[in-house]
């Protein structure tokens, strides 16, 4: 009998290790995905927004593409794809927010907009998680549900149970969680998923309904070159000015 070539017995030494190697605990996962992001300067995102409410056996939903750019430490565009002008848009020092009903822009203060997308579930995750230094702090139930091929991408999809400190608005008793969909080579988010189950209540007459809202990313750029001027109010814009936001420049 021939005796295998040292080098061709390590490979197979090598190959049968690799094929056998663990994956990461979903904490590790997490982990790995907010230090992902949080190294980024900049941040490109288009994303296929949607939402599916559920009562009984009525429900409603909705979807829209929308592009965010970033720009640290605090500058951001939000602009529903088609729409001509951004829903949001902050240079650091103005912010504003875009009212489509008297064609205005509403000016609000800047850490308004940083707290809105820090603490919104619904908002792009990647952002999210680029600007909160604990994203995951408030979590319980940490759990990999597996590995998942989302386009050309390989990812593991992990999913926790969101604690007290989350509420959506007409569902505070609801029971909520969320599942992420992480690239396994760059640890980037390509799509997130948040839902929240509120049970009947007898005492009110309220039915059992079902939230589910999913953010899945089409386009991602990290650290693309964003002119500053792609955060400045469109020229000619209307302004309307709320209490407690800085004077318009």
């Amino acid at each position: 009998m021939r005796r295998l070539p040292a080098v061709l017995i390590a490979l197979t030494i090598a190959i049968s290790v690799t094929g056998c190697a663990k994956p990461p605990t979903a904490r590790q996962i997490l982990k790995n995905a907010a230090a992902a992001h949080q190294k980024v300067k900049t941040l490109k995102v288009e994303a296929e927004n949607s939402g599916e409410f559920r009562v009984g056996n009525e429900w409603q939903s909705k979807g829209q593409l929308v592009l965010t750019q970033f720009k640290r430490p605090d500058k951001f565009r939000q602009q529903t794809v088609g729409d001509k002008m951004p829903g949001v848009i902050s240079n650091g020092k103005s912010a504003y927010g875009y009212s489509g009903q008297g064609n205005t822009f509403i000016q609000i203060p800047p850490q308004q907009v940083v707290n809105d997308f820090t603490r919104n579930r619904a908002s792009v995750q990647g952002l999210r998680l680029a600007l909160d230094k604990k994203p995951f702090a408030n979590i319980k139930g940490v759990k990999l549900i597996g590995e998942e091929r989302l386009g050309e991408l390989n990812t593991y999809v992990v999913e926790y149970a969101l604690g007290d400190g989350f509420r959506l608005r007409g569902m505070e008793k609801a029971n909520m969680t969320e599942r992420l969909w992480v690239d396994k080579e760059t640890w980037l988010v390509r799509k997130g998923a948040l839902t929240a189950r509120q049970k009947a209540d007898k005492k009110t007459g309220a039915r059992a309904s079902t939230l589910t809202i999913t953010n899945l990313v089409c386009k991602m750029e990290t650290d693309p070159k964003i002119p500053d001027k792609e955060f400045d109010l469109p020229q000619g814009a209307s302004v309307m000015q709320m209490p407690g936001a800085p004077p318009a420049p």
